[in-house]
């Protein structure tokens, strides 16, 4: 039994979850059950529809949509991706086609998987027979199914716990989750993501006895040794009615976690821009996701909308940064989000010949920032952005951001909303790579490090 050693940002601990890291595949459905004919009908989506998706969670592109009203044939149910606190998908067929879509965008009501079966008669998916046993047994559990207390193997770096039966759903706070020998009450289950050679995808929500302060939290059961097979509740454990808490941390200083709900806009065919696995944001869209041909903003705007009202942020790095300019154009967008964070995003010629040199983002963005005291604008500009003429230790012109992005805000009551951090003809992709993670951890100052650039803050 291993486990994958790296760890994954969280969403808003006040909320299931929100995307799967890539890397993750949510299995489907053994096979498409027949057709269910259920009581409900796509709701709440303001006459826009609902997509269809591969996944229970937004990270790939949609193939599929259905409208307002429509009342499709049901498969099964799943747990995934929360969209506006809602955590359950349902897998249907629509026009010939079949995947999964968001219950927030339909008028049904539950408070359990077993309510929601009993009321409108769809499983949920991946509850029929489990999977053959591991090959080799696994060692003999610690406690049982009588006190429901079980020990913890395979986590000797220490995993973290989860808000919600999704791998990529952590705050990664240090020592908040379990490590190999604690003992944890298992208080319920429900299905999520799955982890370990045998794709279990099981999860509990535990209380760590051996360590107190780590308090509660969900964990995959491929490190729980109840001895039972993966895909499988340890023995007399119920399932998790819908709106369990997350992550509850106990002690001294124990906060709820923030979380953003981030979009990060690639440049390029590479997710995090760059090909390194970087892990920017828990969205990371390629070029081709985000934008089509022509200057057509309905691809990233819509896909931002779909996210609901979150709070989070978009970053885009180099022409990346066009991503956060045409969700914006987006009226619904405008009101939920209050961060976007551009890397380095170019200079006056690139700017000139792009989508963006159209002269509307002026106006754009001066709006959205003057429409909350809470919205911020934070470019972190290198060598590309800062236009130096006389090379380096000229002074810096930023003469693409002043004509294009920023003329606006100028002398505004609300630039100081906005915030350039120069660093002195710092490299291109090294903006990115050094400073990606403030896209998830606002600061209230310009990010360094010891062996960067010294940087320089100022406000339009």
């Amino acid at each position: 039994m291993g486990r994958d050693a790296s760890e994954i940002r969280r969403s808003s601990a006040v909320r299931w979850g929100l995307a799967l890291v890539l890397s993750v595949t949510i299995l489907a459905p053994p096979a498409v059950a027949s057709a269910i004919s259920a009581p409900i009908h796509i709701a709440n989506t303001g006459g826009e529809g609902v997509f269809i998706r591969p996944d229970p969670n937004t990270s790939r592109p949609a193939i599929g949509w259905m409208p307002e009203g429509a009342s499709p044939d049901f498969h099964c149910f799943a747990w995934g991706q929360s969209i506006n606190g809602v955590p359950i998908w349902f897998n249907v067929t629509y026009n010939g086609v079949t995947g999964f879509y968001a219950s927030f965008y339909d008028d049904s009501s539950y408070h359990s998987n077993e309510e929601l079966t009993a009321k409108y008669g769809v499983p949920l998916c991946g509850a029929g027979p489990a999977p053959p046993p591991p090959t080799a047994a696994p060692p003999p559990s610690s406690g049982g199914a009588a006190s429901g207390v079980y020990s913890i193997v395979d986590a000797d770096g220490g995993v973290f716990f989860r808000n919600s039966p999704q791998w990529g759903d952590t705050s990664r706070t240090v020592g908040v989750g379990v490590y190999t020998g604690d003992r944890v009450q298992v208080i319920c289950g429900s299905f999520g993501d799955p982890v370990g050679p045998y794709a279990n995808r099981w999860w509990s929500y535990v209380e760590n006895l051996s360590r107190p302060s780590a308090g509660r939290g969900w964990v995959n059961a491929h490190f729980i040794n109840d001895g039972v097979a993966a895909n499988q509740p340890s023995p007399g454990e119920g399932s998790c009615p819908i709106g369990t808490t997350g992550v509850a941390p106990k002690g001294p200083g124990s906060t709820s976690n923030q979380g953003l709900n981030s979009v990060f806009f690639s440049p390029n065919g590479n997710s995090d821009g760059l090909g390194e696995g970087l892990g920017i944001a828990f969205h990371e869209l390629t070029y081709g996701a985000w934008t089509n041909s022509g200057c057509d903003p309905e691809p990233a705007a819509r896909f931002v909308a779909s996210l609901g009202s979150d709070g989070g942020s978009l970053a885009g790095w180099s022409r990346g940064r066009i991503g956060p300019i045409y969700a914006l154009l987006s009226p619904k967008v405008r009101a939920n989000v209050h961060r976007v964070v551009l890397f380095d995003p170019g200079n006056s010629s690139e700017i000139e010949g792009s989508c963006d040199g159209k002269g509307f983002v002026n106006g754009l963005l001066a709006g959205w920032v003057s429409s909350n005291e809470a919205n911020r604008l934070v470019i972190l500009a290198g060598r590309a952005t800062e236009e130096r003429k006389g090379g380096k230790g000229s002074r810096p012109t930023f003469s693409g951001l002043w004509h294009y992005y920023l003329a606006g805000i100028w002398n505004q009551p609300f630039a100081d909303r906005v915030k350039i951090c120069a660093y002195e003809e710092m490299d291109h992709e090294e903006i990115l790579r050094e400073f990606e993670w403030i896209v998830e951890t606002p600061t209230t100052y310009c990010p360094t490090m010891p062996w960067t650039p010294a940087v320089t803050e100022w406000h339009p």
